[in-house]
């Protein structure tokens, strides 16, 4: 089952009447409960197929690069991996 069908990770917020309502929005809404979306791994391997890995280290792909679950980032490796193999990077 592709990673952006599975549920997110629970999350149990410790609420009590003292806590704040930005921080339970902040611990609800964290970005790393959620698996990486597709759209960001297929960035991340557009620019590598048309600029070639040196697009690894530009700004932009650095920072989804770095939103990236272990998962995501391990598929984006292999994917490279077989690009490189089949000649297909510039």
């Amino acid at each position: 089952m592709p990673s952006y069908l599975t549920a997110p990770r629970p999350c149990k917020p410790a609420v009590s009447e003292t806590t704040q309502l930005g921080a339970l929005w902040d611990e609800l809404n964290d970005p790393s409960r959620f698996a990486t979306p597709r759209s960001t791994s297929e960035a991340i391997l557009y620019c590598v197929r048309t600029r070639g890995i040196a697009a690894l280290g530009e700004p932009d792909n650095k920072g989804r690069l770095a939103r990236c679950d272990a998962a995501a980032r391990k598929k984006i490796d292999e994917r490279i991996e077989r690009m490189r193999e089949r000649g297909l990077l510039p």
